[in-house]
C-alpha cells in the first residue's frame, strides 16, 4: 500500500483518554498516511454504532485516541480537520 498522503495529528491537552499513551497536548505531528473517502458504519467511542466517511491508514503503530483530532486534504485540496471516531 502506498502512503502518499499526510496527515496532522493534534494531540489532547489532557490524560483523560488512556488510549493516547500519555501524549503532550498542543502539538501536532505530521505522518505519511494514505486517506480514503468511503462511507461506512463503525463502533464509536462509547460502543454506539457511527458514520465514518474518511478512513486513514497509517503505516506502523501510530498512537491516537478519541480526544486528537486529525488534518488531512480531502480531494478537491481543501484542508479539513475531524476528531477521531474510530
Amino acid at each position: 500500500m502506498m502512503y502518499r498522503d499526510a496527515v496532522k495529528i493534534m494531540r489532547q491537552a489532557d490524560d483523560s483518554d488512556p488510549w493516547a499513551g500519555g501524549s503532550a497536548g498542543n502539538m501536532s505531528e505530521t505522518y505519511r498516511a494514505r486517506v480514503t473517502f468511503a462511507t461506512q458504519r463503525v463502533i464509536g467511542e462509547n460502543g454506539q454504532e457511527v458514520t465514518s466517511s474518511v478512513h486513514i491508514r497509517m503505516p506502523g503503530k501510530v498512537p491516537v485516541g478519541y480526544g486528537d483530532e486529525v488534518t488531512f486534504k480531502e480531494p478537491n485540496g481543501n484542508e479539513k480537520t475531524k476528531k477521531i471516531i474510530s
